[in-house]
């Protein structure tokens, strides 16, 4: 009968498992993937929004934007708190060096969340229609 082990979260000289690698790279461009997400869609369904006189689409995916961004950022956060109860030492540590992804992590959600509530707030008070393409009424 062998009896497994739980290993710790950073295990491995390379600053983790596998797994733990990939989070910690959702945890760093998850966020401003997600504000360029917005921004890319937003242009696509300006026109949409114009066509059907609505702000709805664009609210939409600024609050969708908005949600991936926050859970990247809790992805990062929870990265960090894995590895911090060893403290800072030297950053050629490679647990060193996931703490400090998990930090970058952190303020780049931060960051890029208020630049999506930002875009998000322009989408929905600023008219998307152009004004050669705005109905007359």
């Amino acid at each position: 009968m062998t009896v497994q082990t739980r290993t710790p979260a950073i295990s491995s000289p390379e600053g983790g498992s596998a797994r733990n690698r990939l989070l910690q790279w959702v945890g760093v461009l998850g966020s401003p993937t997600a504000w360029g997400l917005q921004i890319l869609s937003g242009y696509g369904l300006s026109g949409y929004s114009c066509h059907v006189d609505s702000v709805a689409p664009l609210a939409i995916l600024g609050i969708v934007c908005g949600i991936i961004a926050i859970g990247s950022g809790l992805v990062a956060l929870r990265q960090w708190q894995l590895v911090m109860p060893h403290g800072w030492r030297d950053l050629d540590d490679p647990e060193d060096r996931a703490a400090f992804m998990g930090i970058l992590g952190v303020a780049l959600s931060l960051l890029f969340v208020l630049l999506i509530l930002m875009t998000g707030i322009a989408n929905v008070v600023l008219n998307p229609c152009p004004i050669l393409t705005m109905r007359i009424p």
